[in-house]
């Protein structure tokens, strides 16, 4: 055991006993990267991503399938997402003092929509029968994001903040996660699973 990496043998302390969060300094190339790791007891997971000072994320998945995440790119973006069982989408907006938007679809399809712009946005909402939602937005070549929500209650997400990260969310009924990111040498990702 002492032959171990010292994150090494935190991981295997959390898996052996009731610790709820962690603590773990990486070293990698002269740089250093504190990650903290918190497992409640509804086994949720959260996970805070840094890249290069312009993305401050954090996301929760339960088991109940809510998915919660808060960004802020460059000071321009302040973006806040919960998608649960019902399927609603909710998203609140802020990007350089000229966007307020609020969206909000449930089970019956309805739109609601703030918008104040300073020709800084190009957005584009379809919303047909089957009640899906489609939004196409750029804010100061800063963000590129698409969302479709359908009835099935699935949202995908694309991103690309100042080429640092790039991001594919999809989430379902099944309340699944998956995302890919690649960030330019700027943050260390670290997935922790806990056995049963």
């Amino acid at each position: 055991m002492d032959s171990l990496p010292f994150y090494f043998c935190q991981l295997l302390l959390l898996a052996d006993s009731a610790a709820t969060s962690l603590a773990i300094t990486l070293w990698k190339h002269g740089y250093s990267s504190i990650v903290l790791i918190r497992i409640d007891r509804c086994r949720h997971l959260r996970r805070s991503i840094r890249t290069s000072a312009s993305v401050d994320a954090d996301i929760c998945v339960g088991r109940c399938g809510h998915l919660r995440r808060s960004m802020r790119t460059s000071a321009s973006v302040d973006a806040d997402i919960c998608v649960g069982r019902c399927g609603h989408l909710r998203r609140s907006m802020r990007t350089s003092a000229s966007v307020d938007a609020d969206i909000c679809v449930g089970r019956c399809g309805h739109l609601r929509r703030s918008m104040r712009t300073s020709a800084s946005v190009d957005a584009d909402i379809c919303v047909g029968r089957c009640g899906h939602l489609r939004r196409s937005m750029r804010t100061s070549a800063s963000v590129d994001a698409d969302i479709c929500v359908g009835r099935c209650g699935h949202l995908r997400r694309s991103m690309r903040t100042s080429a640092s990260v790039d991001a594919d969310i999809c989430v379902g009924r099944c309340g699944h996660l998956r995302r890919s990111t690649r960030m330019t040498n700027s943050a260390v990702t670290l997935f922790v699973t806990k056995q049963q």
